[in-house]
């Protein structure tokens, strides 16, 4: 009887502070992808289906999860056949209103921009989503940043994504980072960008500080980095001083047609990629197929290494959303979640989640993998009804 009165209020407490997250599908209920958008609140998941959308989309400080049905399947082909366009009409997303890292864009093929600075994404003035899993190919920039353009104290999360075949007029063909911007950039492939000479076709990085691994940065034109950066257990075209780092051929399957996977004799190539298990090896991956992770569990460089298989990674057992630790998900875990956030003790499950370090895997409910008022608004909602409740991809709860 003394539990059921203490959790009244505070689960009172925290449905008054928040509203529960809704996933609000495009095209069924909305036909373009910023209306959705627009229509969202704190939390929410606005989930695409496949097609070409001929949008710029603009999160205007949305803290939201903007993701194609890769979100729910985890099937290469929704990032191949979930296209926003930017038809020539200015940056195909922008991020310029201090999003958080609870901001995240997931699962995309983004083609077509044309802005002054960044052609596929611009992030800027303090904001620090998540970008992950996309493809990001065929966008300019008149000023800097033909794939991605970071400028004013922004430190995205990059993951996971191909940057191909953009250019710019001045800096940084595929990525451009100045004043002040200092993002974590893993797993991804910098390949067949252009810009001026000295420019930085791959990564221009000026006043600014990025943290670069398991990355290939190769083929782009005319060189690859210009500016300070800091990269380890990577590829790049005419070497890179950094622990792990190596000056080899990637032998992508065909780039020419796009295609950046890494070259295996177990896939049906004739040789084998030099970056196969050549990654951080303080990082693994246990989605090995030949559209994903290959050789054995050491992490890959390039965009398809360190994935982990749904339910199969990280090797830390715990149930999402059970954060007393009690073995069960249940309004409990409410109450206990708002007396954390408010100075209580901290979860009991912590595992080693890199990047993250030791993390509180089982608050994480929104799959943001960040920990924040977020959770209790997506818990009450599960609660009510709501969406399911999402682990951090980065470290899935072992079966």
């Amino acid at each position: 009887m003394i539990r059921l009165f203490v959790f009244i209020p505070l689960l009172t407490i925290a449905i008054a502070l928040s509203s529960p997250a809704a996933i609000i599908n495009v095209p069924g209920e909305y036909s373009a992808i910023q209306a959705g958008i627009d229509a969202s609140s704190p939390g929410d998941t606005v989930l695409v289906q496949p097609g070409t959308y001929l949008e710029n989309i603009n999160y205007n400080g949305r803290n939201i999860v903007v993701g194609s049905l890769f979100l729910t399947s985890g099937d290469i082909v929704h990032i191949q056949t979930t296209i926003i366009d930017g038809h020539s009409a200015g940056t195909v997303v922008l991020m310029e209103s201090g999003e958080t890292n609870s901001a995240a864009l997931i699962g995309f093929t983004l083609i077509g921009g044309n802005g002054s600075f960044g052609g596929g994404i611009s992030c800027a003035s303090g904001s620090n989503p998540l970008i992950a899993f996309n493809i990001i190919k065929q966008n300019s920039a008149g000023q800097s940043g033909g794939g991605i353009s970071c400028w004013q104290n922004c430190d995205p999360l990059i993951k996971n994504t191909v940057i191909y075949g953009n250019s710019t007029a001045s800096f940084g063909g595929g990525i451009s980072l100045s004043a002040n911007c200092d993002p974590v950039i893993s797993n991804c492939v910098i390949a067949g960008n252009t810009a001026p000479s000295a420019g930085g076709a791959g990564i221009s990085s000026w006043s600014s500080n990025p943290v670069i691994s398991n990355t290939i940065i190769w083929g782009n034109n005319s060189d690859q980095i210009t500016g300070t950066v800091s990269i380890t257990y990577s590829d790049i075209q005419g070497g890179w001083s950094g622990q792990g780092n190596i000056n080899q051929n990637p032998l992508f399957r065909d780039p020419a047609a796009g295609d950046y996977h890494l070259m295996a004799i177990s896939c049906g190539s004739g040789s084998d990629s030099p970056c196969i298990d050549s990654g951080d090896p303080d990082l693994t991956e246990t989605r090995l197929e030949c559209i994903w992770g290959l050789g054995t569990n050491l992490c890959d460089m390039g965009a398809f290494g360190a994935v982990l298989a749904p339910g199969g990674g990280g090797g830390c057992v715990y149930v999402v959303g059970d954060i007393n630790g009690d073995g069960t998900t249940n309004g409990l875990d409410v109450v206990y979640l708002v007396n954390f956030l408010k100075g209580g003790p901290p979860p009991p499950d912590i595992c080693d989640c890199p990047p993250h370090g030791d993390f509180m895997v089982t608050v994480d409910v929104n799959g943001s993998c960040s920990i924040n008022g977020l959770d209790v608004t997506y818990l009450v909602g599960y609660f009510k009804g709501g969406p399911n409740l999402i682990p951090c991809a980065d470290c899935p709860p072992t079966e």
